[in-house]
């Protein structure tokens, strides 16, 4: 019992450790020609398409906030 309480503990400790740091980690933003690229699912939605030098002008930003983004905005 002593022998598997250990290998428990060192089992969370290891994903604590490890699987805290990777879970928080947040992929890179996308860039503004992927996002413009991105198109609705929906049937006759009527989007603007942007050109290359209007593209070229965008920035994308976080959403709500860079700390915690639940998104982004171009």
């Amino acid at each position: 019992m002593k022998r598997f309480s250990i290998q428990a503990l060192s089992v969370a400790a290891l994903f604590s450790g490890f699987g805290l740091n990777a879970a928080l980690a947040l992929p890179p933003a996308p860039k503004p020609e992927e996002m413009a690229k991105v198109q609705p699912k929906q049937a006759g939605v009527e989007v603007t398409n942007l050109t290359p030098a209007e593209i070229a002008r965008c920035r994308v930003e976080p959403y709500p906030n860079a700390q915690s983004p639940a998104g982004y905005v171009l």
